[in-house]
């Protein structure tokens, strides 16, 4: 989910909601989609280490250049669950790359972060390493999670689940359906433990849609919008 621009989208929804602007279907308030995962990074180490001189280029207050030496970038990962607020797992990951004394002294005025320009540099190639090795992390780890949806409607034999085609979901796919219970709640800190769930059944998805799918009950009880949808 887009989090770098989230002030210009609350920006535009009050404008919506102000009366000033025409009336529309668009920029409504209350729509923004939760995330379950929320993914933080600090980076540690930026930094190419020269041997035998200090020339190159400057971006800021790092130096992209050198004759020889090595460029090493560190990252801290994390993943949190947005409901709890629980670190559920960190790691730091890093890249490196090395830089020969030839062809890496170059005379530029001004390169920036992420330009085509720095992506060729030790530096940008150790950065992209360090990224690369965070996603690697990230994705070993959701695979753990649970993914899960909620039931919005139930029309007849039809269950209607908010996750389509954005969530990756496909034909046939099947998810443990629950019934959410009373809150578990730390008398001493208020912390929210978790809450009791009773499994209800099983559905089977039947047909996808970019932001919902539709499904069928293929063993359970009755199933009631609010529900909870988790894979299997």
């Amino acid at each position: 989910m887009e989090r770098q621009t989230l002030e210009d989208v609350l920006a535009e929804q009050d404008l919506a909601a102000s009366g000033r602007a025409a009336k529309s279907r668009t920029a409504q308030t209350g729509k923004i989609i939760p995330a379950q995962i929320l993914l933080t990074g600090a980076i540690t180490e930026f930094e190419h280490s020269s041997a035998g001189g200090r020339g190159g280029l400057k971006v800021g207050k790092f130096r992209l250049g050198g004759k020889g030496g090595v460029a090493h970038v560190g990252l801290i990962i994390r993943l949190i669950d947005t409901t709890t607020g629980q670190v559920l797992d960190s790691q730091r990951v890093e890249g490196k790359a090395k830089s020969g004394g030839l062809g890496f002294d170059i005379s530029v005025k001004d390169v920036s972060f992420g330009s085509a320009g720095f992506k060729k540099t030790p530096l940008g190639k150790a950065t992209q390493q360090a990224i690369d090795n965070a996603v690697a992390f990230i994705t070993s780890k959701m695979e753990g999670v649970p993914f899960q949806g909620n039931v919005v409607m139930v029309k007849g034999d039809k269950i209607y689940l908010n996750v389509g085609k954005r969530n990756g979901v496909q034909s046939r796919d099947s998810f443990l359906v629950y019934r959410p219970g009373e809150a578990i709640v730390d008398s001493g800190t208020g912390e929210v433990l978790g809450s009791e769930e009773e499994q209800i059944g099983v559905v089977r998805i039947s047909q996808i849609k970019e932001k919902f799918s539709t499904a069928t009950k293929v063993q359970g009880g009755n199933i009631l919008k609010g529900d909870i949808v988790r894979s299997r």
